[in-house]
C-alpha cells in the first residue's frame, strides 16, 4: 500500500463484481489515499490514467498514473463481496458515496 497525493481517479469499466455497484457514482473524483498494489484489475473501481494529475500547492503537477494501483476495490469474497476505500481525507462526499457502493 503506498499514500499517494490528491489526484484524479476515473471510474473503471468492466464486467467483474464492481461493474455492479458503480452506477450512481461519479466518473471521476479527486482523493489522497491509500492505494492498493496488485489487485486484479476486475476488481479495481477506480483508475488514474494518463492524464491524471498531482494536485497540489506544493508539488508539482506530475503524473499520477500507476496502473498496477487503485484507491477503491470492490470484489467478491466467499459468498459475499468486499469492498476497500482508501480515502484518508474522508473527503465529503466520497467517502460516504463509494461505502454505500461498495
Amino acid at each position: 500500500m503506498e499514500i499517494r497525493k490528491l489526484s484524479s481517479q476515473y471510474i473503471y469499466p468492466q464486467s467483474g463484481p464492481s461493474a455492479q455497484s458503480t452506477s450512481g457514482l461519479p466518473e471521476s473524483y479527486c482523493v489522497k489515499a491509500v492505494h492498493v498494489q496488485g489487485a486484479a484489475i476486475e476488481d479495481m473501481v477506480y483508475i488514474t490514467t494518463s492524464d491524471s494529475k498531482i494536485q497540489s500547492h506544493v508539488f508539482r503537477p506530475d503524473s499520477a498514473h500507476n496502473p498496477e494501483q487503485a484507491p477503491v476495490l470492490f470484489t467478491a469474497f466467499g459468498n459475499g463481496y468486499v469492498g476497500y476505500v482508501g480515502d484518508v481525507n474522508q473527503e465529503e462526499g466520497t467517502t460516504a458515496r463509494h461505502q454505500c457502493h461498495v
